[in-house]
C-alpha cells in the first residue's frame, strides 16, 4: 500500500533562493500543509510516496494559491505602461513578475500591462523582455547615423540613442556595430548575437557616467507604484520602428 506525505519547500539558508539545499531529506509526518491569505502565488512543495518496505522517494512541484472569491483581507493590483521615447506603446513585450508569485504576461496595443491577486507588504520584481524582428527599424540612415557619431562628426544627442546604437552590447559604439547592423539589413544575419532586439529602462532613471548602466526590471515593495518602462528599439537610433508590430 502507497504512503504520501507533502512538505513546503522553505529557504533554509537563507540565501533568498529555493534550491537543491532547501529540500527535506527525511521524510515528513504529514500528509497536508496549510496555506493562507499570506501565501497566495506559487507556493513549492516536495511530495513524497512510500511504500510498506520503508522505501520513500520525493518530486518537487508547485501549488498555486489563489483567492479566487476574494476573502483575504487586501488584494493588490500592479500596472504600468512600455512606450518609446516618442511615447508609443510597444505590444507583445513579454512581462515577468517574480517575488511572492511568478508569472508573465503580455503588453497590448498600447503597451499597457496589469498584474492582479497580488498580497501586500511583499516585495515584487517585473521584467520586461521582447527579441523578436530585430531588422525592425533598422536602416542605411541609422547606419549613417552611428558612422557620424563613430567619427565624431555629430554626437548622438541621448542615452537612450546611445544604447540603441550599440548593437553588440559592448556598452561601447564602434564600427563593430556598424557592422551588425548592416549584416541584419542584408539579411546575413536574423538575430542581433548578444543582444536583445529591445531594450528597457526603467521610468524615470537618471543615467550616470556610464550610460550603459541602467535597470531593465523595476523592484516594488507591495504598494500601487506604476511600473513604467522606456522602450528602446536597437539598431534604430531614428526612431523609424514600429512598436505595433506582432512579429
Amino acid at each position: 500500500e502507497l504512503k504520501f506525505r507533502m512538505n513546503r519547500i522553505t529557504d533554509q539558508n537563507g540565501d533568498g533562493l529555493l534550491t537543491n539545499d532547501d529540500y527535506l531529506m527525511t521524510v515528513p509526518t504529514t500528509a497536508a500543509v496549510d496555506f493562507d491569505c499570506d501565501d497566495v502565488g506559487v507556493q513549492m512543495v516536495q511530495m513524497w510516496v512510500g511504500d510498506d518496505e520503508r522505501n520513500w522517494d520525493f518530486c518537487v512541484t508547485f501549488i498555486d494559491v489563489q483567492d479566487n472569491m476574494s476573502v483575504c483581507a487586501s488584494s493588490l493590483k500592479m500596472a504600468g505602461n512600455i512606450e518609446t521615447i516618442k511615447g508609443d506603446g510597444v505590444i507583445d513585450v513579454k512581462v515577468e513578475l517574480s517575488g511572492n508569485n511568478t508569472t508573465s504576461l503580455m503588453t497590448d496595443e498600447n503597451g499597457m500591462f496589469e498584474f492582479g491577486g497580488l498580497v501586500e507588504q511583499h516585495d515584487y520584481t517585473i521584467t520586461p523582455i521582447k527579441n523578436t524582428d530585430p531588422a525592425n527599424g533598422v536602416s542605411t540612415f541609422d547606419i549613417y547615423l552611428i558612422s557620424q557619431h563613430v567619427l565624431q562628426t555629430r554626437q548622438l544627442p541621448t542615452p537612450y540613442h546611445l544604447i540603441a546604437a550599440d548593437a553588440n552590447n559592448s556598452e561601447t559604439i564602434t564600427t563593430l556595430d556598424i557592422v551588425r547592423l548592416r549584416a541584419l539589413i542584408l539579411h546575413i544575419d536574423d538575430e542581433l548575437a548578444n543582444n536583445t532586439s529591445w531594450r528597457f529602462v526603467e521610468a524615470g532613471h537618471v543615467f550616470g557616467s556610464n550610460v550603459y548602466d541602467f535597470p531593465e526590471f523595476t523592484s516594488l515593495d507591495g504598494s500601487t507604484a506604476p511600473a513604467n518602462f522606456t522602450a528602446i528599439k536597437v539598431g534604430d537610433v531614428n526612431g523609424t520602428a514600429s512598436p505595433n508590430s506582432l512579429l
